[in-house]
């Protein structure tokens, strides 16, 4: 069950909504990004890892190093379902990737 959502942008000044799940998610079908992160000391979230993968019920399609995520303190996923194909969606992560530079990418 989803815990709401938040707005990610990227570099290039796009905005990208996500759904938030605590760890471990059950997740639908469905093809979409995904970005493993914690809670900030204010309030807000920081990435620790962002992805994409053409079924997020089967998580990642390359499996992130969940060794850096859980010591890096990822506690969330955020999901973003997306009905674009595999180049739709890697444009998305890269224009996140861009902005935040998590340690775990």
């Amino acid at each position: 069950m989803s815990e709401g959502t938040h707005v990610w942008s990227g570099k290039s000044g796009r905005s990208y909504v996500y759904r938030i799940y605590q760890l471990p998610p059950r997740m639908k079908r469905l093809a979409g990004n995904y970005i493993f992160a914690k809670r900030t000391e204010i309030g807000g979230w920081l990435p620790v890892y962002i992805g994409e993968t053409d079924n997020l019920s089967k998580g990642p399609r390359r499996d992130p190093p969940l060794e850096c995520v859980r010591a890096n303190g990822a506690t969330h996923l955020h999901a973003h379902a997306h009905d674009g194909d595999e180049a739709a969606r890697r444009l998305e992560v890269d224009d996140l990737l861009e902005l935040w530079s998590p340690p775990c990418s």
